[in-house]
């Protein structure tokens, strides 16, 4: 016996998207930048000479070459001490005289005496007698700098981005309609039942 069957014939649904997404564009214009800087400051220098000051005074005193006051002060003092040993000389030959009564014959001691050459004397010197007969004095010299302090002023004028962002777009649609059939197969069947 052949019995009927029953085939089910099913097609599912198919959806379709179509996406549209369209790139997006960034422009950046650069910024407009001015800078100024001032021209009229200059850098200024004052300086003052270094100084070398010699005094050679005392070397120049040591080779006889003095100053008129100076040389005045040396014979007014060479003056006085020779004055006072000529005092002293004449005091001690007067109080030889007046010792006479006892029999010395100062007169003859006082004319050796007067008659006898002074003793020689040799000596070295040099001129200047020492290294620190020359004194230096030095004052250095200096230097000013009077510097500006440079300051530029900068103007910036900033620019925004323009950003193009078109819409994105998706078309959903039915790409295939779902579908069922019934079929029977394999005996006659009154389908008009």
């Amino acid at each position: 016996m052949n019995f009927p069957r029953l085939h089910i014939n099913q097609q599912n649904a198919s959806i379709a998207i179509n996406k549209y997404e369209p790139p997006v564009q960034i422009k950046q214009h650069s910024a407009n930048m001015q800078i100024d800087q001032r021209r009229g400051d200059y850098v200024r220098m004052h300086s003052t000479s270094s100084q070398l000051f010699i005094d050679q005074s005392l070397a120049f005193a040591d080779a006889h070459l003095k100053s008129p006051l100076n040389m005045a002060s040396e014979y007014y003092q060479k003056m006085t001490s020779s004055v006072f040993s000529f005092i002293s000389k004449k005091i001690n030959e007067g109080k030889q005289l007046a010792a006479i009564e006892n029999g010395r014959n100062a007169f003859s001691d006082i004319a050796k005496a007067a008659n006898q050459p002074p003793m020689k004397k040799s000596n070295i010197t040099y001129m200047p007698k020492s290294m620190d007969r020359v004194k230096f004095d030095f004052v250095p010299g200096t230097v000013h700098f009077n510097v500006p302090s440079g300051e530029i002023d900068v103007y910036v004028q900033r620019r925004d981005p323009e950003i193009f962002f078109p819409k994105w777009k998706s078309d959903v649609y039915v790409k295939q309609k779902n579908q069922i059939a019934f079929e029977v197969i394999g005996a006659n069947i009154n389908k008009g039942l």
